[in-house]
């Protein structure tokens, strides 16, 4: 890839972040779910493991 290209790319996933934060729990939820993404919060460290399930997305 060509850095104009990973630029882009980097700025596109960054919209995607600011419209997934922004977005209605249950819609997050589901767009989750199509992933195959697991998110799991640890109270005691405040941080958020993310786990993918890659059998969910044939190849």
């Amino acid at each position: 890839m060509h850095r104009e290209e990973i630029n882009h790319l980097v700025q596109a996933l960054d919209d995607i972040a600011a419209v997934l934060r922004d977005a209605d729990p249950a819609d997050k939820a589901e767009v989750h779910r199509q992933l195959g993404l697991r998110l799991t919060y640890q109270p005691g460290t405040q941080t958020v493991r993310a786990a993918v399930d890659l059998s969910a997305h044939p190849s």
